[in-house]
């Protein structure tokens, strides 16, 4: 099947962008698991190192660790906690990924449709390309741009400022990001020729997703976290106050 299609990885790579229906008929026939789990990891390390620089070269980044208060080296705090930060965002987002194929997986037969985990965790993985091409341009971007601080976004939160806007809002508008948007046009894609479902169905499913993923993000940027960031500011204050 391979042979028909013609393709190695990185002509897949390219067809995804540019003709991801024949691609995605081709993961039907031969599905890719390794490397649609590869290019998710790919593009969340990078982003994941750029997340670190952007910490690291943030002007009030010794002042929020000052707010929380911690009795550790402020170096160590510095260096380090953006890693520890980072590497667990990592490893949440694979569950996540897996958990997403997994309710795919079950939803579909209700849906009249018929697939595998295989298939759906490869569609996924390839869907992930946006993001993967996204990444590699901010880390560049870091890179060249070594001397400030930069803000970098693809969602319309890049229009707003954190500290102006409610946090539940500003967590909204990070997910109407144009890299997610296409992310989600081929899994939409994706999912309806391997699922064998109609267009419609396959974008209710992915809309339904995506909307609990919202849900999800905003509630807990929104309302959970606001909680700890009190508690731990709360606490600083105490003990300065006992100081």
């Amino acid at each position: 099947m391979e042979k028909r299609y013609g393709m190695n990885k990185l002509s897949r790579l390219i067809g995804i962008v540019f003709s991801p229906g024949r691609i995605f008929k081709g993961l039907d026939e031969n599905p890719d698991l390794l490397f649609g789990v590869f290019i998710p990891i790919f593009s969340w390390v990078l982003l994941g190192v750029s997340a670190i620089l952007i910490g690291l070269r943030d002007p009030s980044l010794e002042i929020k660790l000052a707010n929380l208060g911690v009795d550790q080296d402020p170096n160590l705090i510095k260096y380090w906690g953006p890693i520890l930060l980072v590497s667990m965002g990592l490893v949440m987002s694979f569950l996540l990924f897996l958990i997403k194929a997994g309710l795919i997986h079950v939803l579909v037969p209700f849906m009249n449709g018929k697939t595998t985990y295989r298939k759906i965790v490869s569609v996924l993985g390839y869907s992930h390309v946006p993001f993967a091409i996204w990444s590699v341009f901010v880390l560049f971007y870091l890179l060249l741009n070594t001397h400030h601080y930069v803000a970098v976004d693809s969602s319309i939160a890049l229009f707003f400022l954190p500290q102006k806007i409610h946090p539940a809002l500003y967590a909204l508008y990070s997910r109407l990001d144009v890299f997610l948007f296409w992310a989600m046009f081929l899994a939409i894609l994706g999912i309806s020729t391997v699922c064998r479902l109609g267009r419609i169905k396959a974008t209710a499913l992915i809309l339904t997703l995506w909307i609990m993923g919202t849900l999800l993000t905003v509630g807990f940027n929104g309302y959970v976290k606001p909680l700890f960031k009190g508690e731990n500011e709360s606490s600083a204050v105490n003990e300065q106050e006992g100081n």
